[in-house]
């Protein structure tokens, strides 16, 4: 049985304070949404658990992009190595929302089977975490941290037009790069992880919303790339996308 705080999906073991996944392939972190939602589907396993009820505890009900929560679940399946075409963990269910599939607890059985795997399994197992290694070691060179768009305007009435950016560039990042992209202020990196900081403001140039958005080298301050996402507000969000991309192609070359 699973510790208070803890919850076994499948062969993974998900501490739900440390906001982490350990099993075979050893430990993933995951984004502090990425957490609260799949903490949620653990409490709520085998029941559907609506794109309503994620937001209104996820996202405490704000307003966001409507893709904001698969996202996070596409997220946190990469994280748990499921299929969303055959998933064995997070089932989609059409329309309404998502399960965590209720088989994935541990039975009665668990306790009966064998402490320790045979030896192919053990080698299989080293392989493909050799694998991951690898691959992680040349994809995910650089992790992107990504503060909150600040709304440096001086007029309260952008708040909305801030917040509703700030979820624009984090979910598009995840589209425009292999690196990881996780929020700057609850972001736990390995001392050895390489990283850029990604500082978006909302400004007025020429009495139109801007987006300024600057990335720096966290451990120098060094000015790595900058960007500007020209309003008025119908048109920013594209705006903000083409930079995006453009960025996206120098965090590959980092």
């Amino acid at each position: 049985m699973a510790r208070k705080g803890q919850h076994r999906i499948g062969e993974w073991r998900f501490d739900v304070a440390g906001a982490a996944l350990s099993g075979p392939m050893g430990e993933r972190r995951l984004e502090h949404r990425a957490a609260r939602t799949l903490d949620l589907l653990c409490r709520r396993r085998g029941e559907t658990v609506t794109h309503g009820e994620i937001l209104a505890e996820v996202w405490d009900g704000r307003t966001v992009s409507p893709n904001s929560v698969a996202v996070v679940i596409a997220d946190i399946r990469r994280s748990l190595d499921d299929d969303a075409g055959d998933p064995r963990h997070i089932a989609t269910v059409a329309k309404r929302g998502y399960r965590l599939n209720p088989e994935d607890a541990p039975g009665p059985s668990a306790a009966r089977r064998p402490l320790w795997p045979s030896i192919p399994i053990l080698l299989a197992v080293a392989a493909a975490a050799l694998i991951l290694f690898l691959r992680q070691s040349v994809t995910a060179r650089v992790a992107v941290l990504v503060e909150p768009v600040q709304n440096a305007t001086g007029l309260r009435s952008y708040d909305p037009l801030a917040r509703a950016l700030s979820e624009l560039v984090t979910n598009r990042l995840t589209r425009e790069t292999d690196a990881p992209v996780v929020d700057a202020i609850t972001a736990r990196l390995s001392p050895t992880q390489r990283s850029i900081r990604l500082t978006d403001r909302l400004i007025l140039w020429n009495g139109q919303p801007t987006l300024s958005l600057t990335a720096t080298d966290p451990s120098s301050g060094a000015v790595l790339w900058s960007g500007m996402a020209a309003g008025p507000g119908d048109r920013i969000a594209q705006t903000t996308i083409r930079a995006l991309h453009d960025f996206g192609a120098h965090v590959r070359g980092f």
